[in-house]
């Protein structure tokens, strides 16, 4: 199966090294919009060099649609998997009270 950073032309090398900073960026920062911010200002450097750059407003809606995408994928498993575990425990109860009859 292949990986989002395949599907999206980019490599694992890249993929490795945008975690480990993200991993760093976590430990050091207070705000989940923080680690955002300084992770489009440290892909921004990477892309064009080193300079003063002004963090616009699309991409930090960028930043984040990827954030709210992950987010509702993220509760849509958690709530399957709740409905998974509801239906087994009354599939069980169902079997329970067939055994009592």
């Amino acid at each position: 199966m292949e990986t989002i950073n395949e599907a999206l032309g980019l490599s694992e090398e890249w993929r490795s090294i945008a975690d480990k900073k993200i991993e760093n960026l976590i430990d050091e920062e207070a705000h989940v919009s923080g680690v955002m911010e300084k992770m489009i200002a440290f892909l921004k450097e990477a892309e064009f060099g080193e300079g003063e750059y002004e963090i616009s407003a699309y991409e930090k809606k960028l930043t984040y649609m990827g954030f709210m995408i992950l987010s509702e994928m993220m509760a849509r498993e958690k709530a399957a998997e709740k409905l998974e575990t509801l239906l087994a425990l009354l599939g069980g109860k169902r079997a329970m009270d067939k055994d009592d009859e």
